[in-house]
């Protein structure tokens, strides 16, 4: 799909999944929330669902990009111990996430698992991420959730993986 960059400029973006799935509503995330502004996405962030799914199943997408692959992969949603959407690192962890294979980024998620951004097991992925250039030299700490419940919130500072701060 053709997505408009950060710059004011245009790129293609190709996503494939395997040949019984169907990607729906595929388009650019216009953003909620904040990122830390030393992390900057030139191909824009794509925001999808993938339908077809069996509850639970695993699969690879294949992110195609017209230039050049920047370092790392950043999604947006709920993940297991956050029930708030916000911006995490989506590194491959064994499991999912995404890692750079042969010029492309190989995206692995699984219903209902961190990356499926309603995390649940329901025969549906919904996805809002996509590659992310780091300004080297910078630190990358932005706010996140650690833990809420009824009485408290504990919010932390996280620099890339490490929690630094919370209270």
């Amino acid at each position: 799909y053709h997505v408009w960059t950060e710059d004011g400029g245009s790129s293609y973006i190709t996503l494939a999944v395997p040949g019984h799935l169907r990607l729906v509503n595929v388009g650019s995330f216009e953003g909620r929330g904040a990122l830390n502004s030393d992390i900057s996405f030139p191909h824009a962030v794509a925001d999808f669902e993938i339908w077809n799914t069996q509850p639970g199943e695993s699969l690879a997408l294949t992110v195609y990009l017209q230039d050049t692959l920047p370092q790392t992969f950043y999604n947006y949603g709920k993940i297991a111990d956050t029930p708030f959407e916000n911006w995490y690192k989506f590194d491959y962890d064994g499991e999912t996430g995404a890692k750079h294979s042969e010029g492309v980024f190989q995206v692995f998620l699984t219903d209902g698992e961190r990356g499926d951004n309603d995390l649940e097991a329901n025969g549906k992925i919904r996805f809002t991420g996509g590659p992310a250039a780091v300004v080297a030299g910078q630190s990358l700490i932005f706010p996140h959730i650690v833990r809420s419940d009824d009485e408290n919130t504990s919010l932390g500072l996280i620099n890339d993986e490490v929690n630094l701060l919370t209270g």
